[in-house]
């Protein structure tokens, strides 16, 4: 007679707890520098992990995503010469030793001079008193 005995381990994981998110937004013009503070309560000094949308930059000084334009100075993340690729939504987050999830976002939009083309021909002449119709288009951030 063939007797089995199994035995069943089960493991509890608890997950971290998190705090409500703290969400702003900021308007940098491209090329101008770009500095976001992460005002997260975090008095033990853990470590702070900086994202742009769900990609990785910086784990505490530890650089994660390869662009030399972006550092981490104390708790300020800084990009150099801001591109329109940057915009989007940027968050600092740290867990105390209590296990509790901290995270600050803010929305980066990127600015972009407003730029006005007239599709016409490049010379033009009108005769005196009639009247001239252009089309014109533009664009930017914010559009025109």
């Amino acid at each position: 007679m063939l007797l089995f005995a199994y035995s069943l381990i089960v493991f509890v994981i608890q997950a971290a707890q998190s705090m409500p998110t703290h969400i702003g937004e900021m308007n940098i013009q491209v090329g101008k520098p770009f500095i976001l503070s992460c005002d997260l309560n975090n008095p033990e000094g853990n470590v702070i992990i900086w994202k742009h949308k769900k990609r990785v930059l910086f784990a505490g000084d530890i650089r994660v995503r390869h662009d030399d334009r972006i550092t981490v100075i104390k708790d300020k993340l800084i990009i150099e010469n801001v591109k329109v690729s940057d915009k989007g939504i940027y968050t600092c987050e740290t867990e105390n030793n209590d296990g509790v999830l901290r995270t600050s976002s803010t929305l980066l939009n990127i600015l972009e001079p407003p730029v006005a083309k007239i599709t016409q021909g490049s010379h033009l002449t009108v005769k005196a008193g009639t009247s001239l119709a252009l089309t014109c288009s533009g664009y930017g951030t914010p559009l025109p």
